[in-house]
């Protein structure tokens, strides 16, 4: 997808585990100049707005049944993507994220999301709005208020 979209800077965040290191440095190695691989981060939101990132991509090929990164991606207003190999499907419908097949169809979401800044910023604010109502704070307050009252009923 990186050498598909040449007109953007693509960033990996993570690591690649011990077992996989050498897969990584030759990923690392072959990488076109528009892919920056910065490691571990430990706060995701506060990078994302340091760099400007307005779409996340979530590539993993092994599949998850949730990923903080990416509900960290939604709540900082990025418009976020997800291959179906990633996974992460409840997520997905709770936020209708889109689910793409793989890299080339990736590549050319990102790109249409480049053009179309319009697309990305609805995704983006529909992914907000959804990731906030089922996995923020006041709905876990909310809950935890339910849960108080049933105790203190008994």
């Amino acid at each position: 997808a990186a050498r598909l979209a040449q007109g953007t800077e693509l960033f990996v965040i993570g690591e690649a585990p011990a077992e996989h290191e050498a897969w990584a440095a030759a990923l690392r190695a072959g990488a076109p100049a528009n892919v920056r691989f910065v490691g571990a981060v430990d706060d995701v939101p506060e990078f994302l707005a340091r760099e400007g990132v307005k779409v996340v991509a979530m590539t993993s090929r092994r599949a998850e049944s949730f990923s903080l990164a990416a509900v960290e991606g939604m709540a900082s207003s990025c418009a976020t993507l997800f291959l179906e190999s990633a996974g992460m499907q409840a997520v997905c419908e709770v936020t209708q994220a889109p689910r793409l097949a793989g890299a080339p169809e990736l590549a050319v979401e990102l790109e249409r999301l480049r053009v179309d800044r319009g697309a990305g910023l609805a995704i983006a604010t529909l992914q907000y709005a959804r990731v906030h109502e089922h996995y923020g704070p006041s709905r876990f307050a909310h809950e935890m208020r339910a849960v108080m009252q049933g105790v203190t009923a008994r």
